[in-house]
């Protein structure tokens, strides 16, 4: 159980840091791609508003102006506003442009300010554009565009190439894949060792409990035999009664009580159990043949169809054990009869108890198997129990690795059923 507690915390907590160091990588990348592309809108509206073109003297002049009366003079003043990529903007800024009439048909291009389109290439480019209903978007993922609409009913299809820009992005995003996963590496030790720590406490309340229950088990069978044989001088020197009957009864249930506690304390306390290949058909006929007696002694029935051959992996002494509870428990609460099945299904071997009953709710009942839960017909019923026996049941399927559930049917027959991974059969044949 403590093992479960802490490989719990340690998958909670990991989805955790995951998903906090995925939400951070996303908002970060996001704003970075919400980032470049903003800058990419900007500058295809620049140069929308000044007809497709950086309005930028020519520099090979005014750096050959040896009177100072260059660039710097009349551009600042009488030119546009300051475009979005300053000062470098017209000499790093690649893209072209395509112009469409109303008509659909191009009526200018120019791809001189960039060199991976031939005229030919852009404009087959702009028109897949022109027919899109998009006003700007990316395509080809580098290349950022806006379809502007101009002042004479004509359309530029302006193609911004952003791939200078969108490559440290992507470099980043891949970087961040990394970095998640480096990080949830580093993670998982930190947290194993963490939860170390957590659990210890629970652990150390566990093992209190436990040995709480064992040493208690043994201190009450001491005042419990005690009683028991105080009654039975009674009963022997003033004949039995029913005060000595009812001390008797108590005696006799508080005693099984202390049996299955103890028993249910061992099997948490078991950090292993000893599997070996066992014959679950022999256990089956061997458990049938003691309880077969218990069952005729009460006018009940006892219907029993065993598969031959059956073997699986699993703990002798708990199985015995499984096979006891589960059909003293049948026993106690059958009306008039009970059904014992083994055998195997769709490569499993399944191992089915179910009697008539009253008062059976169709459907799941897998809180049987919880401590101490007894239904309102079952202590209704005057039937003596303790609600502990499908526990200890539920512990060995758990230490045992099979799957044990209940359920009920017609409101009239409480099942229980194991299912169990076949081992491999006894190869005598092939040894002789």
């Amino acid at each position: 159980m403590i093992k479960k507690v802490r490989w719990r915390f340690i998958t909670i907590t990991m989805i955790a840091i995951s998903f906090l160091m995925v939400i951070i990588v996303l908002i970060t990348n996001s704003i970075n791609y919400y980032s470049v592309t903003k800058s990419a809108d900007e500058t295809l509206d620049f140069l929308a508003e000044n007809g497709g073109k950086y309005p930028r003297p020519d520099p090979p002049e005014e750096e050959s102006d040896s009177s100072g009366n260059g660039m710097g003079g009349s551009g600042s003043e009488s030119g546009p506003k300051e475009n979005p990529g300053g000062k470098e903007g017209p000499y790093s800024t690649r893209y072209f442009t395509v112009t469409f009439d109303s008509g659909g048909n191009i009526t200018a291009s120019n791809t001189a300010f960039i060199k991976s389109f031939t005229k030919q290439e852009a404009q087959e480019l702009a028109k897949e554009i022109y027919n899109t209903k998009e006003t700007r978007g990316y395509i080809n993922s580098i290349y950022r565009y806006l379809k502007s609409e101009q002042d004479n009913s004509a359309t530029m299809i302006l193609v911004l190439d952003y791939s200078l820009q969108l490559t440290p992005l992507e470099n980043f995003r891949k970087v961040s894949l990394i970095v998640i996963g480096c990080g949830i590496v580093v993670a998982f030790p930190i947290v194993y060792f963490l939860s170390g720590l957590t659990v210890n406490s629970l652990v150390e309340s566990d093992k209190k409990q436990k040995q709480f229950i064992t040493n208690a088990g043994h201190e009450m069978k001491t005042p419990l035999t005690i009683i028991s044989a105080n009654n039975e001088i009674i009963e022997m020197e003033y004949g039995e009664s029913g005060s000595t009957k009812s001390i008797s009864k108590e005696v006799a249930r508080m005693n099984e009580m202390v049996h299955n506690l103890t028993s249910l304390a061992k099997i948490d306390e078991m950090s292993k159990p000893v599997f070996t290949k066992i014959s679950l058909t022999d256990e089956a006929e061997d458990a049938i043949s003691t309880f077969r007696p218990l069952f005729e002694k009460e006018e009940k029935k006892l219907i029993a169809e065993i598969e031959d051959s059956i073997f699986v992996k699993a703990d002798e002494s708990m199985i015995r054990k499984l096979l006891s509870i589960l059909l003293d428990n049948a026993r106690k609460y059958s009306l008039t009869e009970t059904h014992f099945t083994l055998k195997r299904v769709n490569g499993k071997a399944e191992m089915e108890v179910y009697n008539d009953a009253t008062g059976v709710e169709n459907g799941n009942l897998n809180k049987v198997f919880d401590r101490f839960y007894r239904s309102t017909q079952a202590r209704g019923s005057g039937i003596e129990g303790s609600g502990i026996g499908l526990a200890i049941a539920y512990q060995i399927s758990q230490k045992n690795r099979f799957r044990i559930q209940a359920f009920g049917t017609d409101q009239k027959y409480f099942h229980i059923l194991a299912t169990f991974s076949l081992a491999s059969p006894v190869k005598d044949a092939l040894q002789k």
